[in-house]
């Protein structure tokens, strides 16, 4: 009976072991959330040695407040705290900051980081470095840049309630609803930068008069830090170039209008449509040769249209004329936009990257040749298709008459 209980004894005492060099390695770095700072954004600005980095907190005395229901003196406390350093590199302040705040920083929570453009111009390269290189950093934080100081953004709280980095991610987030191009995360940009064209967007956010951020558009953005802003009017053609868009709004010169002229106008003519496209979808392919480099475009969308000419009846010929004239405007505007990458020197839409993809022989004659892609030529393929919300000759409930029938097969609304 002994031999028999000597290899059990064996097991236990092994299991033994390994459950306790389980508890205390779970144990080990164990960590009270009330012993960290956990960092959601950071904004990076040029600084007097370097960098200045300003770092977004949660405040653990707002949490327990929240917690517990206590006020804690008037309910004061600010959800964050925002604090700065100052250094040569990303590295440096953050240690430096380390030593000077009495918790540890986490890392591992930080939603946004705000790149102004004096750093994307100067430093891009050594700070997606630092991003990419910090473990504890997640690829899914979120790349923001703004055309002033990157701390103005977590500076100013318009709301006492979140994190300021926190609502600024969630007014990006919502646009990104729009086009997914403006959500740009980190790794989302890092693939874009690593391709061919080696282009990528992040969002351009601004404070507003009110304090909130506000998404103006998106930056293109190259590999060595140039980059060009496109937003307003020159938006809808830069998002249509970079993928599927959803709920985007269209104003269009009314059919017996005078064009452009028309469209500048605006509503205080009253010689405008408002077009919301519930969906488009943008498909760019390779047709051509190393000596005649075509590509083809087909965009095709579903829209409503949600208001007409304040002076023009809707029928079917004013209805046709309007859908062309909507496919002209998008390639106007696609090609627009386009002209304002080849002038920024940024393959924003991907031409190489398609050209690699679809035919390596022709992309590998056409890399000898810098700048190629801005001699491509378009074939546009453009298809909207509109839909009259909310309009009808007659109630469905009604008895339908020889002379409403007639109309309807006619499209003109029926008259008494």
């Amino acid at each position: 009976m002994m031999e028999g209980w000597r290899p059990l004894r064996a097991v236990l005492l092994a299991a033994a072991c390994l459950a306790s060099a389980m508890l205390v390695s779970s144990c080990a770095d164990y960590t009270e959330v009330d012993d960290l700072y956990v960092v959601t954004g950071m904004a990076i600005d040029t600084g007097p040695r370097g960098l200045r980095v300003t770092v977004d907190i949660v405040n653990p005395d707002a949490s327990q407040s929240q917690q517990t229901g206590s006020t804690g003196g008037g309910g004061t406390s600010r959800p964050d705290i925002v604090v700065q350093g100052d250094g040569p590199t990303l590295e440096w302040v953050l240690h430096d900051l380390q030593r000077e705040l009495p918790h540890r920083l986490y890392l591992s929570h930080n939603a946004v980081v705000i790149l102004s453009r004096d750093v994307l111009s100067q430093e891009l390269p050594m700070i997606m470095d630092a991003l990419e290189r910090n473990r504890q950093l997640r690829r899914s934080q979120m790349l923001i840049t703004t055309t002033g100081r990157a701390e103005t953004l977590l500076s100013t709280r318009p709301q006492l309630n979140k994190p300021a980095s926190l609502l600024i991610r969630d007014v990006v987030d919502q646009s990104a609803g729009y086009a997914r191009a403006i959500s740009s995360d980190e790794l989302r940009v890092i693939k874009r930068w690593l391709t061919p064209s080696g282009v990528a967007t992040l969002a351009w956010v601004e404070t507003g008069d009110d304090g909130s951020a506000r998404v103006q558009g998106v930056a293109l953005v190259r590999r060595d830090g140039a980059s060009k802003l496109l937003g307003g009017e020159d938006c809808n053609g830069v998002l249509w170039w970079l993928g599927d868009t959803h709920n985007l709004r269209q104003v269009v010169p009314c059919p017996g209008g005078k064009g452009a002229s028309a469209a500048q106008g605006g509503a205080a003519t009253g010689r405008t449509a408002t077009i919301r496209w519930m969906w488009s979808q943008t498909r760019v392919r390779w047709v051509g040769t190393p000596d005649r480099p075509v590509f083809r475009v087909r965009w095709t969308g579903h829209g409503e249209l949600e208001r007409w000419c304040a002076d023009e009846k809707l029928d079917d010929t004013a209805f046709a004329a309007l859908q062309q004239l909507t496919a002209l405007q998008i390639e106007a505007q696609m090609r627009q936009a386009w002209q304002a990458m080849c002038d920024a020197d940024m393959d924003g839409a991907g031409l190489q990257s398609i050209v690699y993809r679809s035919d390596p022989r022709a992309y590998q004659r056409l890399s000898h040749q810098p700048g190629w892609w801005k001699q491509a030529r378009f074939e546009f393929d453009v298809r909207p298709q509109l839909t009259r919300s909310q309009l009808a000759s007659q109630s469905p409930l009604s008895p339908l008459t020889e002379q409403s029938s007639t109309a309807a097969g006619t499209g003109k609304l029926p008259t008494k």
